[in-house]
């Protein structure tokens, strides 16, 4: 899971495995594009987590 939160208070999310990522109103305004590939390159990470590497058919 994941969870955006935007000039938040901390919540207790570690024991769920909930990634916080938070940015502030300034960030948003003014650095959408950075947030937009931070949060594309914590997806991707995240997906790995989950996923696990890709079969592959007839590897030993």
């Amino acid at each position: 899971m994941l969870a955006i939160e935007i000039d938040g208070d901390s919540h207790e999310t570690k024991k769920y495995q909930i990634k916080t990522v938070r940015y502030t109103n300034d960030q948003v305004f003014n650095e959408l594009e950075n947030i937009k590939n931070d949060l594309k390159n914590i997806i991707i990470e995240r997906e790995k987590l989950v996923f696990g590497p890709p079969f592959v058919k007839g590897g030993h």
